[in-house]
């Protein structure tokens, strides 16, 4: 059951990279990646018993894979700016919705915390994905723009903000992790403060994008 679960948020969030950058996912594609995550996730595991990291599985699997996967799609025109945007922001909106899930709304209900606790959170990761996916739908955001133009001097810092926030928050995860598992110190409230702040941090980036691409995509009719 937790191979379903796990294979079909990793489907949901491949489809949101796909629409976040811009391509069609075929099924072949969808199998050989799914076998590649796998291969990842057993590598990791290795590190793991070899290095003693546990934070590393769980945190770092999916920025790896999407990295790697972004830059195998960026190879006729690299930039480290685009793939590192087009890499993590689909994973970084699941993830902290994710998290806002976990810090905010599981907690007041019992039989949510029941399921996270006893079953498998995996499900609760399902829904961020949904989520995150429908929203990216209802407001019709559209980044594919971003990677086929040279953009402004505005736009291009919009997006290294942008980007040094979602590296920001995938290194505070691990740390977060480390300080909660290993020293056994309570940092729930430390943690949900980040997740709160990044929550409106990364939906006022987003907006700011979005405005952005809209109005250059506006001026391109114009010259039309």
């Amino acid at each position: 059951m937790s191979f379903v679960l796990v294979s079909l948020n990793f489907y949901i969030l491949l489809f949101l990279h796909a629409k976040i950058y811009g391509y069609q996912l075929t099924i072949k594609r969808s199998l050989e990646l799914l076998l590649f995550y796998f291969l990842l996730e057993f590598l990791l595991f290795i590190l793991i018993k070899v290095f003693y990291i546990s934070v590393v599985i769980t945190v770092l699997d999916y920025p790896i894979f999407f990295i790697i996967y972004t830059l195998s799609l960026d190879k006729k025109k690299y930039s480290l700016r685009s793939t590192l945007f087009y890499a993590l922001f689909p994973i970084t909106f699941w993830s902290i919705i994710y998290d806002f899930f976990v810090d905010f709304i599981i907690p007041n209900f019992a039989s949510l915390t029941e399921i996270y606790v006893y079953y498998d959170a995996t499900i609760f990761s399902i829904l961020a994905s949904l989520l995150s996916l429908l929203i990216i739908k209802v407001f019709q955001y559209d980044f594919s723009y971003l990677r086929s133009k040279v953009l402004d001097k505005h736009l291009d810092q919009i997006m290294r903000l942008t980007n040094a926030a979602m590296l920001g928050y995938f290194l505070l995860i691990p740390f977060i992790g480390y300080i909660k598992n290993s020293l056994n110190l309570s940092v729930n409230h430390y943690q949900g403060a980040i997740t709160a702040i990044y929550f409106f941090l990364f939906i006022y980036f987003v907006n700011i994008l979005d405005r952005n691409v809209r109005e250059e995509l506006q001026k391109d009719l114009v010259l039309q």
